[in-house]
């Protein structure tokens, strides 16, 4: 049949075989724009989203893994907040999220 109005993708693969990632905006969700390793600080964007409270604590995520702690600092500006690193290694462009209390790094 020519026409066919079909919804297959080229790989063959069906709409319940694909994934995606979607970033909620629920107002815990922010992303690392800049790391000071030394200093053992970085800087977190919550474009979108409420940036959390100083001292809140934060967890730090790389492809689904926490990878690293932080807890939210006192220097605000915009949608940007400086936090101390805890623990771990976290990178530019990791996701962030608030938590409640901090748990080990795995």
């Amino acid at each position: 049949m020519v026409g066919c109005a079909g919804t297959h993708s080229p790989s063959g693969a069906s709409k319940a075989d694909e994934t995606e990632s979607i970033r909620p905006l629920d107002g815990a969700v922010g992303q690392i724009a800049r790391v000071h390793a030394q200093l053992r600080f970085v800087v977190v964007d919550f474009r979108l989203n409420t940036p959390p409270e100083p001292e809140q604590f934060l967890a730090v995520y790389r492809d689904g893994l926490r990878v690293a702690e932080l807890k939210a600092g006192y220097i605000r500006r915009d949608t940007t907040v400086s936090a101390d690193i805890l623990s771990g290694e976290p990178r530019e462009a990791d996701e962030v999220r608030v938590e409640k209390a901090p748990s080990p790094v795995r």
